[in-house]
This record gives C-alpha cells, sequence and structure tokens, in this order.
C-alpha cells in the first residue's frame, strides 16, 4: 500500500484466538474505502500468519472472501490489511444465531 496512504481510526479488543486486535483503518483515496488490519499474537509469529496469507492468496479467485491489500510477516511482527465487510464476525454471526435459536438459511452459507 505504498502509493495509497491510510488514516487508523480505531481498534477493536480481539475476538478470537490468533489475534492481537483488529484496528479499523480508511484509504484516503477517492473511494475512501475502510480496511481492516489484523494484528497476530507474538506466539503465533511466523507460522500462522504466513499460512492465513497464503490461503487467502490462493482463495482470491472467489469472489466471496475478503480482499487482501498488504501484509508483513515476521519474526517479531505480522499483520494483515484487508477489506472491511461491515458484517461483523462469522463468531458473531453463529453467537447470534444460536442465542435466537434460528438456522442460518442454506442459501445464506
Amino acid at each position: 500500500m505504498a502509493s495509497v496512504r491510510v488514516t487508523r481510526l480505531g481498534h477493536l479488543e480481539p475476538d478470537g484466538a490468533f489475534n492481537d486486535g483488529i484496528e479499523v483503518w480508511q484509504m484516503d483515496d477517492t473511494r475512501g474505502q475502510f480496511l481492516i488490519k489484523k494484528v497476530f499474537l507474538p506466539r503465533d509469529l511466523p507460522d500462522h500468519p504466513r499460512r492465513e496469507v497464503i490461503t487467502l492468496q490462493q482463495l482470491r479467485p472467489c469472489p466471496y472472501i475478503v480482499r487482501v491489500y498488504d501484509w508483513h510477516t515476521g519474526d517479531r511482527s505480522a499483520h494483515i490489511f484487508m477489506e472491511c465487510c461491515g458484517k461483523g464476525t462469522i463468531k458473531a454471526l453463529l453467537r447470534e444465531h444460536m442465542q435466537r435459536r434460528v438456522s442460518i438459511p442454506e442459501k445464506f452459507i
């Protein structure tokens, strides 16, 4: 993302086992698109972030997979900038349906 400037808007506490938090960023271009920056826990470096980037790259042709804009994986830090979908997490979706005791429609899946 060297050619596009981004601005950090905020930080969300981690809601999962494989990240140290989620940051919300906005691209400073004409569209003003929102991005998510997933920051990984030191204990998961460098293997987990590298596997996630490889998997997302392999799934790139699928229109239902988030787009990856930039990433860094190293021995001391790692993050992935990806598209922000605005629909929440799969974990939150499952939790909501379980609390309401409603199945997720097969068509949606």
